[in-house]
């Protein structure tokens, strides 16, 4: 129901916002909206966390952990796909890149995790969503958001201690 709502207007936070809801809830995560204690980092809302040592995680309903696991991937690639579909779609669609700002970690993480997924994965979408769109509308500011996003807090070098990276990423 809710891509037939982001068909009809791309644009509509809440229906982003639920969806993304809807998605923590076919994961089995926390959906009353609270952001879990003791230093966990939010990838999907309030719904998925990423660990201290970057694995996802979250509820599984009684399901085995590779169940679980394979049900986490199934849901990140899924969403993934569709805020890919929609951003080529219309990549001034800032609801939709928002959407995609909260799957990276959990990409990054069914990528393998680690410094060199997160700046792989902020190599690509600067190569192949942020610099067409900034390209074909320079004015736009969806773009140059994400654009920031991707190098300021998700490929960050404090965080990953991957400095060289970070510099060749830049250029």
């Amino acid at each position: 129901l809710t891509t037939e709502f982001l068909q009809a207007d791309g644009r509509n936070f809440h229906c982003w916002n639920y969806r993304r809801f809807l998605a923590g809830a076919a994961l089995g995560g926390d959906i009353d909206g609270s952001w879990p204690a003791g230093g966990a980092v939010p990838t999907m809302g309030p719904q998925m966390t990423a660990t201290a040592d970057g694995a996802a995680s979250a509820r599984t309903d009684g399901a085995t952990e590779a169940e679980g696991a394979a049900r986490r991937e199934a849901v990140v690639h899924r969403e993934w796909d569709f805020t890919t579909a929609c951003v080529s779609a219309n990549f001034s669609n800032s609801s939709a890149l928002h959407y995609r700002s909260k799957l990276l970690p959990a990409t990054a993480v069914l990528r393998g995790g680690g410094a060199a997924a997160r700046l792989a994965l902020a190599e690509e979408e600067l190569r192949d969503v942020v610099r067409p769109a900034a390209y074909t509308d320079p004015e736009d500011q969806a773009s140059w958001w994400y654009g920031r996003f991707l190098l300021a807090e998700f490929a960050r070098p404090d965080v990953d201690g991957s400095t060289a990276e970070y510099a060749r990423l830049l250029r």
